[in-house]
């Protein structure tokens, strides 16, 4: 750490992404999608395409906000772009808060959230999940607060329908309501809609998980008029070149293959609720969920154990060591064949410590 390090800085925690091991292990601890992009993509960019990537992109991306727009059912003034959910909440954050605000936030979630109020030295009021790591929303009610709504959430997979998101909205039409779909194509229902009706509400999404582009850092904020106007002002004095030509391309290829779109959605959760199932008949803890993973609490064996167990096996899970979801690993939806592996060695390495503290009991009563 250099001493010209901003003071503001100084006490932030990088965000520690599930781990990159390479090839030879069966990745499924980061919530990415085991199919690849549409194949539209690889048409469209053309060398001729290549080409243009000497000249600076149209800033105004009208024809992605405009495709954009058509897909949600909503009018391009409701859509604001930008590289990822990522940066457009950080987007919403710099443009709405300021330092000393109080933003509400569930104390089980997305860790960048705390991360951008710390960096930005806003205050952060933490809701308790309940012992199923659900999210009870009276206290957003009750709050005047700022507030983000992940639905789903992340890492527990709960869901809250739409109609209590908007209890959330109109208890306060003075405060603004971020909600975070960027799990919502996996069997939930967007709040989407309500921003025709609320110019207190913002919905992020993105093109990372349910299109299968989590590498091409694309996503985008829908709500009222007035707050797009607002985001694509400040946007547009800090940074107007926020999106490459590939990216827009890409984006615009994925957007007019609904089909795919359609039918790989349909495989990762028709994956999950099998593999879901199958852990439950086993005796494993499995959380519903509506996202391409799900949050399962070993039988015999303690989280932290299985993790490594299967990481020795050349199988990447997500743990996590705060507690209230220390109990637990987070497993991404994968292939068909990939989840049967890893069941099998999930059953595997739980039987072997149960055999094995069966047998320590026995050995102290001899």
């Amino acid at each position: 750490m250099s001493r010209f390090l901003s003071k503001q800085f100084k006490q932030l925690t990088m965000y520690e992404a599930g781990e990159q091991l390479g090839d030879r292990y069966l990745k499924l601890n980061a919530n990415e999608s085991p199919y690849p992009p549409s194949p539209l993509i690889k048409e469209v960019i053309s060398s001729s395409h290549i080409n243009q990537l000497k000249r600076y992109g149209d800033i105004s991306y009208q024809a992605l906000h405009e495709a954009l727009a058509n897909q949600v059912n909503l009018a391009v003034e409701n859509v604001v772009l930008g590289a990822g959910a990522d940066d457009v909440l950080d987007l919403i954050f710099r443009t709405y808060f300021q330092p000393g605000d109080t933003l509400l936030l569930p104390n089980i979630t997305y860790p960048f959230y705390e991360t951008y109020a710390n960096s930005y030295g806003y205050q952060v009021a933490e809701m308790l999940v309940d012992d199923q790591l659900q999210i009870e929303l009276s206290p957003y009610i009750e709050s005047d607060e700022p507030c983000v709504i992940v639905n789903p959430n992340a890492p527990s997979g709960h869901f809250h329908p739409v109609s209590e998101i908007e209890r959330v909205v109109q208890s306060n039409p003075d405060r603004l309501v971020i909600v975070d779909e960027a799990y919502i194509d996996f069997g939930g229902e967007s709040v989407a809609p309500l921003v025709k009706k609320y110019d207190n509400l913002i919905v992020v999404q993105t093109f990372s998980k349910s299109r299968n582009l989590a590498g091409a850092r694309i996503g985008y904020a829908l709500a009222a008029p007035s707050l797009t106007e607002d985001l694509k002002k400040v946007r547009g004095t800090i940074n107007p070149f926020y999106l490459s030509e590939l990216q827009v391309l890409t984006a615009l290829a994925s957007l007019s293959d609904d089909a795919y779109f359609k039918q790989s959605t349909s495989q990762i959760m028709t994956t999950r609720d099998h593999f879901s199932h199958q852990l439950q008949a086993a005796g494993f803890y499995v959380l519903p969920s509506l996202t391409n993973f799900v949050l399962v609490k070993p039988r015999h064996i303690s989280a932290n154990d299985l993790y490594e167990g299967l990481k020795a096996q050349h199988i990447l899970v997500r743990y996590y060591t705060k507690p209230v979801i220390n109990d637990y690993v987070r497993i991404s939806i994968g292939l068909d064949h990939d989840m049967t592996r890893l069941f099998d060695m999930m059953l595997t390495l739980d039987q072997e410590n149960h055999t094995s503290v069966l047998a320590s009991m026995d050995r102290k009563l001899a």
